[in-house]
């Protein structure tokens, strides 16, 4: 049988491709096999810490971590019962808003929270207002607000203070006395002491005729100038 060059180089090919291996290419496979897993798997540990920290940023901003009643009891918040004056009531609301700025609650929470620091009478009137509402509403703090207001600072009794401040006189006090008197009232009568010469002028009017001559001469400075001016 006659073999031709070509057969030859085909058989010759066909033994080098079915050959075992050397040991040194073995080695070289296995460690490039190696390499490309450590790669993947590094790129794998790089995508999930960036999706985790991508992940966080969003719970951090969008979901922060909603306060509770103990976390508000935390801030100290005053209670309320009753106000012996008007803007009592409004003082103890505002001194309580400022507590939110420390927390991250609803507006739904701030009625829950606050509510809870209602006592006596004050506590009377929420439960009375609550079940005036349909089954199932949920107050919300500027509601509580208003209602609050117009409950325990009527708009009657704050014309009657004011009225007080517009007939407040000295007669038998003495300047510190009625200057005590006068600071009080003014609270319910901003709009006649909110600057140094509408306050100034204020007290001057009703001041006795004897003081206020003797202080015709202060036409200038403010108002603590001529309280302690009538007090020398």
């Amino acid at each position: 049988m006659v073999h031709t060059r070509n057969q030859d180089d085909t058989e010759s090919s066909q033994q080098g491709a079915n050959a075992e291996p050397s040991l040194a290419e073995v080695l070289v496979a296995a460690l490039n096999r190696q390499q490309n897993d450590s790669e993947i798997l590094r790129r794998l540990v790089d995508i999930t810490s960036h999706l985790a920290g991508q992940g966080g940023h969003r719970n951090n901003n969008n979901r922060p971590r909603q306060s509770t009643y103990s976390d508000f009891l935390g801030t100290h918040p005053p209670t309320f019962e009753r106000a012996r004056e008007p803007l009592d009531a409004n003082h103890w609301l505002r001194q309580t808003e400022t507590k939110f700025g420390l927390l991250e609650c609803t507006e739904h929470q701030k009625v829950l929270f606050v509510s809870q620091q209602l006592q006596g009478s004050a506590s009377t009137w929420w439960r009375n207002y609550e079940a005036s509402l349909p089954a199932g509403r949920r107050v919300e703090w500027n509601e509580f607000k208003i209602a609050f207001r117009a409950h325990f600072i009527p708009a009657g009794l704050m014309q009657r203070k004011l009225q007080e401040f517009m007939d407040l006189k000295q007669g038998g006090r003495n300047v510190l006395q009625y200057s005590k008197a006068f600071n009080h009232l003014a609270q319910y009568a901003t709009e006649y002491v909110n600057t140094e010469d509408k306050k100034r002028y204020a007290f001057l009017r009703g001041m006795n005729a004897t003081l206020k001559e003797h202080l015709t001469w202060q036409t200038t400075g403010t108002y603590n100038d001529l309280v302690n001016a009538a007090i020398v």
